[in-house]
C-alpha cells in the first residue's frame, strides 16, 4: 500500500476558478480532489456571504477537465440526501470520469442542518447506520 495525497478546495465565488483549482491539484501530482459538500459555509459566527455551489455538479465538470485524478465530496451526510439518490449520483460520475469517483458518507453537521427547518438530527450515528445499509 503506497502513501497518497488529496487537496480539499473551495466550493464558493468563481466556479471556474474552483474547477481551474482542480486541474492544478492534478498537476501538481496529488492522488484525490474533495469538495465540502454543505449548503453553508461558516465563517467565524456568520456564515460566509456566498453560498457553495452543488458539490456534485462540480466533481463532474473537474473529472470532465482532469484525467486521472480521483474525485470525492469531503464527506455528504444521508439526511439532507437519500442514500440511494448519493449511491446513483456517485455510480454516474464514476461512469463519466473511467472509476474516479469515491463514495464518503458522514452524519453531518449541525451548521448545515440547523437553518433546515423540520430536519430530525437527533440521532446522527443511527441515520448514518440505516443510511450505509441502503
Amino acid at each position: 500500500m503506497s502513501l497518497r495525497f488529496g487537496c480539499q478546495i473551495i466550493t464558493y465565488g468563481d466556479i471556474w476558478r474552483t474547477i481551474q483549482y482542480a486541474v492544478l491539484v492534478e498537476k501538481a501530482g496529488f492522488d484525490i480532489v474533495s469538495l465540502p459538500d454543505h449548503l453553508f459555509h461558516p465563517l467565524d459566527e456568520r456564515f460566509l456571504k456566498d453560498p457553495p455551489w452543488d458539490v456534485y455538479t462540480l466533481l463532474t465538470a473537474i473529472g470532465l477537465t482532469t484525467k486521472r485524478i480521483k474525485l470525492t465530496p469531503g464527506v455528504s451526510d444521508v439526511l439532507r440526501r437519500h442514500p440511494a439518490t448519493i449511491a446513483h449520483i456517485i455510480a454516474t460520475i464514476d461512469q463519466l470520469t473511467n472509476g474516479r469517483a469515491v463514495l464518503a458518507l458522514g452524519a453531518g453537521e449541525a451548521f448545515n442542518l440547523d437553518p433546515i427547518p423540520d430536519v430530525k438530527w437527533d440521532k446522527p450515528a443511527s441515520i448514518l447506520e440505516e443510511g450505509i445499509k441502503v
